[in-house]
């Protein structure tokens, strides 16, 4: 989580400084710096998705973090793609990132709380 939050951090507060490595177009950069505003602005959830997923794989359950891979990707995020630009303009497209991430990350984390970690609660307190 820390280091998700360092490098959204750092996107947030110096997007221009990234922006600059690709381009000095002034015009360019103004739209960037909106730009990555609007998509990074969920990154910092990616990392309940991260935790979701390796857990999911780390215990055998792969096909549940496949599925919220896809989930994210195919399920939010295309259609979301697809539909915000039509009323919203162009943000939408970034907005839709950022949607998948709170959506995605919080649907992935809490299955894997409620499922994966209910069982090894059990399992803790069967050992002990």
């Amino acid at each position: 989580f820390i280091m998700m939050f360092v490098i959204w951090l750092a996107i947030t507060l110096f997007p221009e400084f990234f922006i600059r490595i690709f381009t000095h177009n002034q015009k360019i950069i103004s739209h960037g710096i909106t730009s990555l505003h609007l998509y990074f602005f969920g990154f910092f959830m990616m990392t309940f998705q991260m935790v979701g997923q390796s857990t999911a794989v780390g215990l055998g359950k792969s096909k549940q973090a496949i599925f919220f891979s896809i989930f994210r990707k195919v399920i939010i995020v295309a259609p979301l793609t697809v539909i915000l630009p039509k009323f919203i303009g162009i943000n939408g497209v970034f907005i839709a990132e950022a949607i998948s991430n709170f959506i995605g990350g919080g649907a992935c984390y809490i299955t894997m709380w409620l499922t994966i970690g209910r069982k090894l609660q059990q399992k803790c307190k069967e050992t002990v």
